[in-house]
């Protein structure tokens, strides 16, 4: 299989580490289902899959994350503009 690669955002090459630093603060912010969800789904939308089995796929993350108690704390926070107090579970 030929390597992947993800482009987020282009810089030049002395904003590396500036830019690196901001992205794993924002990860570490992040809910750690939430990341772990996404990595999964990179990882299996790398390779040939069906379309059927993408939406499968979407629709269980979708669900496993509304049954999180923290799906209520990230309405919250999002109706009141705030940041999320997430406590991972």
């Amino acid at each position: 299989m030929a390597p992947c690669r993800f482009v987020s955002e282009v810089i030049n090459e002395k904003d590396l580490e500036t830019v690196a630093q901001k992205l794993c603060a924002e990860l570490l912010e992040s809910k750690r289902t939430d990341v772990n969800l996404t990595k999964a789904a990179v990882n299996f939308g790398i390779g040939p899959r069906s379309l059927d089995a993408a939406m499968a796929q979407e629709n269980n993350h979708k669900v496993m994350l509304s049954l999180a108690k923290d799906s209520l704390e990230a309405l919250s926070a999002f109706n009141e503009r705030g940041g999320p107090k997430y406590h991972d579970k």
